[in-house]
C-alpha cells in the first residue's frame, strides 16, 4: 500500500460523520460519506450550499505535488481546482504527519 493509500484509509475514511473546519476562516464542513474514489461534502458557509464529492485522486495529485515541491500554497491548490475544493484538500491533507499547516497565506509544507 502506498504512503497516499495509508493516509486514505486510516486518516480520510475515519472523517465520516466528522466537521472539518477550513485552516484559515474556519469555516465547518461536514463530510458525509468518503468512499475508495471521493469525498462528500457540504459546506456551512451558505444555507445554500450543495454537496460537493471531491475526488480521491485530486487528493492523492496534491499529496504527490506536495511531496515534490516541499511547500504549496492554498492559491497554488486552488489554480488546479476551482470550485472551493482547495480549502477541504488543505485542511484533509494537514492531517497527515509530515504535512505542516501554516496560515496567512495558508501552505502546506512537507516535513520529512
Amino acid at each position: 500500500m502506498t504512503e497516499f493509500e495509508t493516509f486514505w484509509q486510516k486518516t480520510v475514511c475515519p472523517l465520516q460523520g466528522e466537521i472539518i473546519r477550513t485552516l484559515d476562516k474556519g469555516i465547518e464542513n461536514k463530510i458525509l460519506s468518503v468512499t475508495s474514489d471521493y469525498l462528500e461534502r457540504k459546506s456551512t458557509r451558505s444555507s445554500n450550499s450543495k454537496k460537493q464529492k471531491v475526488p480521491k485522486a485530486s487528493f492523492q495529485e496534491i499529496f504527490e505535488w506536495l511531496k515534490k515541491e516541499k511547500v504549496l500554497k492554498r492559491s497554488e491548490i486552488n489554480e488546479r481546482y476551482k470550485g472551493g475544493r482547495s480549502s477541504i484538500i488543505a485542511a484533509i491533507l494537514s492531517r497527515h504527519d509530515a504535512i505542516e499547516r501554516r496560515i496567512n497565506p495558508v501552505r502546506l509544507i512537507w516535513k520529512q
